[in-house]
C-alpha cells in the first residue's frame, strides 16, 4: 500500500467522489498509526489493532479498519 503522501497526491489528480474518499482513506489511515504506534498499519491485520492495551482504543481502531477496507474495496478498484 502507498504511503499517505502518496495517497493524498492520486487523490488531488482525481475527481469526486473518489476524491473525498481518498481523503477519508489517508485521514482514518493517521488515525489508525496514531491508535496502533505503528507508522504505516495495514487495516487488514488484526494482530496491530490486538496490540493495542486499551479497550476502547482497540475498539476504535477496528472500526477505523473496517471503514478503511470499505473504502478500499469502492475506490482503489476506479482508480
Amino acid at each position: 500500500m502507498a504511503d499517505n503522501h502518496e495517497i493524498i497526491e492520486l487523490a488531488e489528480q482525481t475527481d469526486e467522489p473518489i476524491r473525498s474518499q481518498l481523503f477519508e482513506y489517508a485521514r482514518l489511515r493517521e488515525n489508525l498509526a496514531r491508535l496502533t504506534g505503528i507508522e504505516n498499519p495495514r487495516e487488514d491485520f488484526i494482530g496491530d489493532i490486538l496490540s493495542i492495551p486499551d479497550m476502547d482504543d482497540r475498539r476504535l481502531a477496528a472500526r477505523t479498519a473496517k471503514r478503511m477496507r470499505w473504502l478500499s474495496r469502492q475506490t482503489f478498484p476506479r482508480l
